[in-house]
């Protein structure tokens, strides 16, 4: 997902302008949109072709209307932070908006922009740009940062819950979802040895999906071929106290 400032719907050299100049491009800028939508429904704006339909795209303009709202979303374009929202660049790091009018502004876009990438981007299992996104630091500080972390916690914990109840079928279904297929992937544990801290104390409930796992494995074919695959996934997953001593009973179970 990418944020689409509704500058995007104006010519690059209005961007600038406000006042009553701004207002006379947003008129023209609706005539032109408006014609445009008569050859068809929907319409790809901006540089990450972001697709909006008339009246997405005319609420957008709308907020341009307001003095207030498009004198930060000018200030927002012209911040290196907008390379982020946009989609422009992916590269990890921090964008200080060191006005606090600014930060506010900016801080709801950047919040629905990074979950929305991240979670996107997990289920897509591009495991390495999850993780340079997880390096991608909030513009509003740290007491935002737990916040997003958090967010991702939830999301994490409740695809595990997922994960377990799809182990509890195995029995009735005698088959592997593509869920339980990827769980036997070296490259998903390598993602989950590498995520934040926050994050990473999930590793001995997914340590508990992998015991519950290799017991159930009797109900598909081949089930040696599994045990194998969760052995491997087991041995690679980097466990406290607790989670290694899931570990070792699964070991005894396993000689």
């Amino acid at each position: 997902m990418s944020f689409l400032s509704p500058l995007e719907l104006l010519e690059a050299p209005e961007r600038n302008l406000d006042g009553e100049e701004l207002r006379q491009a947003v008129r023209r800028a609706r005539r032109r949109w408006l014609s445009e939508f008569q050859l068809s429904d929907e319409l790809t704006i901006g540089p990450e072709n972001v697709r909006l339909d008339k009246d997405a795209l005319l609420r957008l303009l709308e907020v341009l209307d307001d003095e207030r709202q498009a004198r930060m979303h000018r200030e927002l374009y012209h911040h290196a932070l907008y390379d982020f929202l946009s989609g422009k660049s992916q590269a990890r790091g921090a964008w200080p908006v060191r006005d606090e009018e600014l930060r506010a502004f900016s801080e709801p876009f950047f919040t629905e922009v990074f979950l929305t990438r991240y979670k996107n981007l997990f289920l897509q299992k591009d495991y390495d740009r999850v993780l340079l996104l997880s390096a991608v630091f909030s513009p509003a500080g740290k007491e935002k940062e737990t916040v997003l972390m958090e967010e991702l916690r939830s999301f994490f914990h409740t695809r595990l819950l997922r994960l377990n109840g799809m182990v509890g079928e195995l029995k009735r279904e005698k088959k592997l979802t593509p869920e339980l297929e990827e769980l036997l992937s070296v490259g998903l544990v390598s993602f989950w040895n590498r995520v934040p801290a926050n994050i990473g104390v999930l590793r001995n409930a997914l340590m508990r999906i992998y015991f519950d796992f290799y017991s159930e494995t009797v109900f598909l074919p081949e089930p040696a071929k599994y045990r194998r695959q969760i052995m491997s996934c087991v041995n690679a997953l980097e466990l406290d106290a607790d989670g290694n001593r899931w570990r070792q009973q699964l070991y005894k179970k396993h000689i």
